[in-house]
C-alpha cells in the first residue's frame, strides 16, 4: 500500500494556502516496514524547485551526547546554505551547533531551544564569512533523552534549486 499527499498540511491538517505554515511530521506505526519520503517545494516565476528529505526511524536520530557533522556548506555569489533541525521527541530540548570553515577554524558555537516535536531552519548560516566553500557544521544535544535530526540545504542562488546534505 502507498499513499501520497500533494499538500499534507492542507489535505490532512486543513491548513490553508498562503499562511506561511511550516512543520515537521511525526508518523507512528506498529510496522517496521513503513517507508516515508518528503518533498517540499515552491512555485515561482522561474519554475518549480524542490527538496527531498527521507523519513527517519527513531533509531536513526542523533541521540543525546552524539555529535554529527554536516558537510558541503557554501556561501558565495552562486550558492547559499541553510540548516534545519527537528526535535524527534515529545519533550523540549536544546540543540547545539558549531560552525567551521574548511580549514577547521571554528567560527561560532550556538544553540536553539526546540519545543516538543518542533523544528527550526537557520538561513544563510555562513553569510558573515562569505565567500566560503567546504565549510561544515557539527550538531549535538546534551538534553537528557534528546533525539533529533538535522540536515543542510545548499541552494543555487539563481534557480533556488536545493541539495539536501544529511549528517554523517
Amino acid at each position: 500500500m502507498a499513499m501520497r499527499y500533494a499538500d499534507v498540511l492542507g489535505e490532512v491538517f486543513g491548513v490553508e494556502d498562503g499562511t506561511n505554515a511550516v512543520g515537521a511530521l511525526a508518523v507512528i506505526s506498529d510496522s517496521s516496514d513503513i517507508k516515508l519520503f518528503s518533498r517540499t517545494y515552491n512555485v515561482s516565476d522561474v519554475g518549480t524547485f524542490g527538496q527531498a528529505i527521507p523519513g527517519f526511524a527513531a533509531e536513526d536520530l542523533i541521540m543525546e551526547g552524539e555529535r554529527k557533522r554536516i558537510l558541503f556548506f557554501t556561501e558565495n555569489g552562486a550558492y547559499r546554505s541553510n540548516i534545519g533541525v527537528l526535535n524527534g521527541t515529545g519533550a523540549p530540548m536544546t540543540i547545539t551547533w558549531a560552525r567551521y570553515l574548511a580549514d577547521g577554524t571554528m567560527v561560532e558555537q550556538a544553540s536553539a531551544d526546540l519545543p516538543p516535536w518542533g523544528n527550526v531552519q537557520l538561513n544563510r548560516v555562513f553569510a558573515g564569512e562569505a565567500p566560503v566553500e567546504a565549510a561544515y557544521i557539527d550538531v549535538w544535544t546534551e538534553t537528557p533523552g534528546g533525539a533529533f535530526m538535522a540536515y543542510g540545504s545548499v541552494l543555487d542562488n539563481q534557480t533556488s534549486d536545493p541539495t539536501t546534505v544529511l549528517p554523517q
